[in-house]
């Protein structure tokens, strides 16, 4: 395809003394748009005409064998190309040691990536990070050595994958594509098909169809129309945005709460649930959150529950986001069916509150004593609270709640008044601001409630 094309021109380019003018290689693409056959035929041109030894690295073992599956369909099986076939010198099958080695020192190499995966590897010229959203700097620092002894004087590293997942430790891939879009790195070429911003949760497929031409090159070859919006309707919107657009996480957005803390204090639901000192209220207060978003546009709901014990970290556990404009007649249904469950619901957001407050005094029989409030110092609390418990992995939130994972690793700061207290901001701030408001009712309500609670 045409962008194909043109990657690999940029890719192979060379100045006046032949050698690579791109040093650093980034490609960044949404799936299934065709970036796998650039690395390959990139492979191909470096091992067959110049007759480098390049090694192909993957986060696991089954991609980086795929990869070496479809190299060596070029030169090996019923699809061979001839020409190809004949340069043959030896091809490597023992796993984990996959190799294609040619009559003319070409060599590319296959192997998952770890700590010792890049040992026994000498002169490299070409090193290939596929997955690179997973790389981690201790990857990276066992296997760039290998090209320190390349014979031919000339390296090239390329990187290629897609946004880094909310709980993955890859940080390498997303630090140097910021660097490289900022014009930060010398030597560089960078390919990247994406938004800066996700959709908004009320938009619709027809709202981002033109965001999805402009960020799938391949969108009416391999790619159509009728799959995405199959995708889009499966999918939350945070999820396409990072999967269909290409939309990453901005890495100063992810200074307040860091990934390894919110990864620290990650709990599985299957072993929660079995743990009666989260499910029997006699054990565990249960409070509730509520964010209004300022502008409206959204209403989040959260759970926080406690256990008595106080060695067992608080759970937080975010479970709905609705846009603004289904009111609040659905809050206050919820929660009416778990009055004698809940010891208080914290409601915040001036859009909201009051409306959802006067329902559940009036028409849900609510006690008022359960309802709280909370002025701009409590939510600076609220925030502050659920900062330092995180720190100190002292709180726990559910695996796999993908939009509280995002909310939370791109939370920032927003100044409440002028004595330093600050609150959660940042571009879908309400799961987190929920949790954290949840988090406060249960450390500081004195009401209790009790009928069993089922967690998961």
């Amino acid at each position: 395809m045409p962008w194909q094309r043109d990657v690999l021109d940029d890719w192979l380019s060379r100045d006046e003394q032949g050698r690579p003018i791109a040093i650093t290689i980034g490609l960044d693409v949404p799936r299934q748009n065709g970036k796998n056959y650039c690395i390959e035929i990139f492979e191909l041109t470096v091992a067959v005409i110049l007759g480098w030894h390049v090694l192909h690295t993957a986060h696991e073992v089954k991609t980086s064998m795929k990869a070496f599956n479809r190299v060596c369909s070029y030169f090996d099986g019923p699809d061979a190309r001839p020409e190809l076939k004949e340069m043959v010198k030896r091809i490597r099958r023992t796993n984990g040691q996959e190799s294609i080695e040619l009559t003319n020192g070409g060599v590319i190499e296959f192997s998952a990536r770890s700590r010792q995966a890049a040992r026994g590897f000498d002169d490299i010229q070409v090193v290939v990070f596929d997955e690179a959203q997973e790389l981690t700097d201790e990857q990276v620092n066992a296997i760039l050595p290998t090209l320190a002894a390349s014979s031919t004087g000339t390296r090239q590293i390329i990187y290629t994958g897609t946004p880094t997942p909310p709980n993955s430790p890859g940080t390498v891939m997303q630090q140097l594509r910021e660097q490289a879009l900022n014009g930060e790195l010398r030597a560089c070429c960078w390919w990247s098909w994406s938004v800066e911003e996700p959709p908004k949760a009320t938009a619709t497929f027809e709202d981002v169809l033109d965001l999805i031409y402009q960020t799938n090159p391949s969108m009416g070859v391999t790619l159509d129309e009728d799959f995405t919006a199959s995708e889009f309707a499966t999918q939350t919107k945070d999820g396409f945005a990072r999967e269909r657009l290409n939309w990453w996480l901005r890495l100063s957005q992810t200074s307040l709460i860091s990934k390894d803390d919110w990864r620290s204090c990650a709990a599985d639901p299957a072993t929660l649930s079995q743990d009666e000192r989260y499910r029997d209220p006699g054990l565990c207060k249960v409070t509730y959150g509520i964010k209004f978003a300022v502008d409206g546009s959204l209403a989040t709901l959260a759970v926080c529950v406690k256990p008595n014990d106080d060695t067992l970290p608080p759970l937080v556990d975010l479970i709905d986001v609705r846009p603004g404009r289904e009111g609040v007649n659905w809050l206050a249904d919820w929660l009416e069916a778990r009055r004698d469950v809940g010891s208080c619901v914290v409601i915040d957001g001036a859009y909201g509150s009051g409306a959802l407050t006067n329902e559940l005094v009036r028409n849900k029989r609510f006690p008022k004593r359960g309802i709280v409030n909370p002025s701009p110092g409590n939510v600076a609390t609220a925030a502050s609270m659920l900062k330092q418990r995180i720190d100190t992995h002292k709180v726990a939130h559910l695996v796999g709640q993908e939009r509280l994972d995002l909310s939370a690793l791109r939370a920032e700061r927003r100044d409440i008044g002028k004595s330093g207290a600050w609150g959660f901001s940042g571009e879908d701030p309400t799961p987190i601001e929920a949790c954290s408001l949840a988090l406060f009712g249960a450390l500081t309500t004195k009401r209790n409630a009790g009928r069993r609670l089922r967690v998961g």
